[in-house]
């Protein structure tokens, strides 16, 4: 009997211990939620200054492109009222009529503005880390003009969307000006040096922001990335003719 009751005394003492020894580690929780609840805040300020430093980079970016912009426009090398290719007499005004004995001619062609530009991407191989660096998701190219408009060019090599639920790959972008009624032609830099065209010429309403491409389409929701250049995703594209020396060249004809 004095033996059962020892046993029974020994259990309780080892259940006040067990007892204290929940309180104890129920008040160490309490602290070690607190100091997680602190972690947790303090990550959140460091995710914080993560994106003002982010966002201190871009306009960093942007205010080097406006320096450059505001001295090319200076220098008349760029700008909404740059004179065009051949000065004031290139085009006669807004004249579309011509005459001759026995009829008339018209012509719908005579105020149509067209420019070529070439755009290299350098480096290309590089390009993924770097838009993860700058937390963008495309590259854009510096500014062109056709006739009063103005255009960029963006790649993207996600192939997701790039604004306003339009998804593509590669686009033309209209930045400003009279942006109306444009034809493009988009080609692509192979191996032997030849300039190959990535689609149809295209035909479009213009307006500020809108985009425009080969692979470019609209979606609402999740979709599946876009076409890319030739059918190619970025990496395939990196292991292909298209690039040489680490550079991809796209080269577009617009006419307004």
């Amino acid at each position: 009997m004095a033996d059962e009751d020892a046993a029974v005394e020994a259990l309780r003492a080892e259940i006040e211990v067990t007892r204290a020894q929940v309180q104890a580690e129920t008040a160490k929780n309490e602290e070690r939620r607190a100091q997680l609840a602190e972690a947790t805040a303090r990550q959140k300020l460091r995710r914080e200054l993560d994106e003002q430093r982010m966002w201190l980079l871009r306009e960093q970016r942007r205010g080097r492109g406006l320096e450059s912009e505001t001295k090319r426009v200076d220098e008349d090398k760029d700008g909404d009222y740059q004179l065009q290719r051949g000065g004031f007499g290139q085009f006669q005004g807004n004249r579309r009529y011509g005459t001759h004995e026995g009829g008339e001619q018209v012509s719908c062609a005579r105020k149509i503005y067209t420019e070529e530009f070439v755009w290299e991407i350098q480096g290309f191989s590089w390009l993924n880390g770097v838009l993860d660096y700058e937390r963008e998701s495309f590259v854009w190219s510096n500014f062109f003009c056709v006739g009063y408009a103005k255009f960029y060019l963006v790649y993207n090599p996600f192939g997701d969307e790039l604004w306003n639920q339009r998804h593509g790959s590669f686009a033309i972008v209209c930045h400003s000006g009279n942006c109306s009624r444009f034809r493009y032609s988009v080609f692509v830099k192979a191996r032997s040096r030849m300039f190959k065209a990535w689609g149809e010429t295209s035909e479009g309403t213009f307006l500020p922001d809108s985009v425009h491409g080969p692979d470019v389409f609209h979606s609402q929701g999740p979709s599946a990335p876009a076409a890319g250049i030739f059918g190619l995703s970025h990496r395939q594209l990196l292991q292909s003719d298209w690039v040489q020396d680490d550079m991809l060249t796209l080269k577009v004809l617009v006419s307004q």
